[in-house]
């Protein structure tokens, strides 16, 4: 929550944004791999397997087939030889 100063009263951050500090004016967006649905407190890490690439977001998006994603901003490409045939997976298989 955040006091915009203009009526004393705290308001709840936009999803997507949060302020963990106690008596702050202003809200800060979830960085890249990071989302928020509305809890003000803290951005949540996306799951393996799930990305976010932009600021501010209420969501991670599956990774699609053919991509994978352990943690990192964006999904990538299994290498050479390797395949990922499903949605939404932390690695790539033999």
């Amino acid at each position: 929550m955040f006091d915009d100063l203009l009526d004393e009263v705290c308001d709840h951050c936009p999803s997507g944004w949060v302020q963990p500090k106690s008596g702050s004016t202003f809200c800060d967006p979830c960085t890249p791999g990071f989302w928020d649905a509305g809890t003000d407190e803290a951005c949540d890490a996306c799951p393996a397997g799930y990305t976010q690439p932009s600021a501010g977001q209420i969501f991670c998006a599956a990774c699609p087939s053919g991509k994978y994603d352990d943690g990192s901003e964006t999904c990538r490409s299994c290498p050479g030889g390797w395949v990922q045939p499903t949605e939404n997976q932390a690695s790539c298989d033999i």
